[in-house]
């Protein structure tokens, strides 16, 4: 009976443990959130997560309310979120470009150097309003321009309306940079130093688009074999925007074996004309891609290696969903992590994220079923981007409100750093595989066993059989989850959560 009492004691531990699980680093900057010292408005745009867990996020710092000029600002901290005061100005480099800057991608590499990109804009002229530019630049390790990258540390496609969108480093170094020229889909190419390649595409330039392919691009991936994919739209027909994803190789071909002739382009919706749809991000784990956006909902869809839709994957291959959504990221587990901004009371919008399993249903164990809402301020805080790294760690980017001014702002959150059992009662010289089982369990380690017993998540107990360190079952037990309990001859308990498949 006292095992009962305490298997069910620890049962309600165990379910309470796995649906409370995420939360502030509460070791990071302040609770968990770093405001970017600012006299001005400002938010992150973009960031990105070096090796060492440092920290890069890419800032709009606006001049001046209501003017719509706004100069770049790149930040470092530490996992700690404590700003390098080796880099640039206490941890701050403020970059102008040209009138004003827009930046859409920030990249960490290798050598401690730091790419970035986006739109600049000239500035009006007397003869009009100026151009919105693409850029891109690379700053130092110590947040100072590298003068041998371009034209002294920045290269612009002055005279031509075009932005970058997304960077992307090959195998020898040299970059693909993504995004649109003159309203049309184009990737250029340029060497480690930001030369460019005149031998790829025209002088350096691939246009993806073409007659029946009038393709506008909002992000681009680069796969294991150096290939890039492409998403946003298709305009062809105006009234009526298709969303579409492309797969192109180093060269700047069409990979034919995906979609059609290299292209996918998909009406998700043919009801009211001029209703938008778009493919606003992708995400690769494993052998799939994770494309999202939104039409007349928002949408998730997996799709494969050659571009065909996963229909084992939430419905025929789609999730359709109604939560906020600004940005997503999958875990390693292929949990998605879906971010977005949400009305918290009376004009005071927050951050808002929501879970879904691998297989595209709905995550109930995620904060007991519920969104995990972040309020930092009283005033309205924007979500704007979201970074999965490494086990169990998930920042947000955007800005929160603070003296009367939007500040760039940094959350650092803890997903499935639950307290277990096996935390509890020291279990880590005790190995129960497989898990998930099917037909047999073993335990191994060095304490010696003195007791088993298995439940059912009701509490019913299953008669099991044991041969040495080998589990089998007397009955039999349809799939689901289960709680093994396990007493060892020097006193110690242990209870663990294990699905039967």
């Amino acid at each position: 009976m006292k095992e009962l009492i305490t298997f069910f004691f620890l049962t309600a531990i165990v379910l309470n443990g796995y649906s409370q699980n995420i939360s502030f680093d509460n070791t990071f900057a302040n609770n968990g959130v770093l405001k970017i010292p600012s006299s001005a408005t400002s938010e992150v745009n973009d960031m990105d997560i070096d090796p060492n867990g440092n920290i890069f996020s890419a800032s709009t710092t606006s001049q001046g309310s209501g003017t719509g000029i706004y100069k770049l600002t790149v930040s470092k901290s530490s996992s700690l979120g404590i700003l390098d005061i080796q880099f640039a100005n206490n941890g701050i480099s403020k970059i102008s470009v040209a009138h004003s800057e827009y930046p859409l991608d920030i990249k960490a590499l290798t050598n401690s150097k730091i790419l970035v990109c986006g739109s600049a804009y000239t500035g009006n002229t007397p003869n009009g309003p100026g151009l919105h530019i693409g850029f891109i630049l690379k700053l130092n390790s110590d947040g100072n321009i590298d003068t041998s990258f371009a034209n002294n540390g920045v290269l612009k496609l002055d005279n031509i309306a075009s932005h970058f969108t997304s960077i992307n480093i090959l195998n020898n170094n040299s970059i693909l940079l993504s995004g649109n020229i003159n309203n049309q889909a184009a990737i250029l190419k340029l060497s480690e130093n930001g030369v460019i390649d005149t031998q790829f595409g025209s002088n350096g330039i691939l246009y993806l688009s073409s007659s029946n392919f009038n393709f506008i691009l909002w992000q681009s991936i680069l796969n294991s074999n150096n290939e890039l994919i492409s998403v946003g739209y298709d305009f062809t027909n105006s009234t009526n925007p298709k969303i579409a994803y492309c797969k192109t190789d180093t060269l700047g071909n069409f990979i034919t074996s995906f979609g059609t002739n290299g292209k996918v382009v998909i009406d998700l919706y043919n009801g009211l004309p001029n209703t938008n749809e778009l493919v606003t991000a992708i995400r690769k784990v494993g052998v799939n891609y994770y494309l999202a956006g939104y039409y007349i909902s928002n949408f998730i869809i997996r799709i494969d290696e050659n571009g065909n839709w996963d229909n084992s994957f939430a419905t025929s291959g789609i999730l359709v969903h109604s939560y906020p959504f600004r940005n997503f990221d999958i875990q390693n587990n292929g949990k998605i992590l879906i971010c977005g901004n949400k009305l918290i009371s009376n004009s005071n919008y927050g951050y808002s994220i929501v879970r879904y399993n691998n297989d595209g249903s709905f995550d109930s164990t995620f904060n007991n079923g519920s969104s995990f809402d972040i309020d930092i301020s009283s005033n309205n805080d924007y979500l704007q981007n979201v970074k999965f790294s490494g086990q169990n760690t998930l920042y947000l980017g955007g800005s929160s409100y603070e003296n009367n001014i939007s500040k760039s702002t940094i959350v650092k959150l803890n997903v499935n750093a639950t307290l277990s059992l096996e935390n509890i009662y020291d279990a880590t010289s005790l190995y129960i595989y497989p898990n998930p089982f099917k037909d047999y369990l073993i335990i191994d380690g060095k304490d010696k066993l003195k007791d088993i017993k298995l439940f059912d998540i009701t509490g019913k107990q299953i008669k099991i059989e044991q041969l040495q360190n080998r589990i089998t079952f007397k009955e039999t037990i349809s799939n689901g989850i289960y709680f093994i309990w396990i007493e060892t001859e020097n006193g110690k308990q242990i209870i663990k959560k294990i699905i039967k498949e």
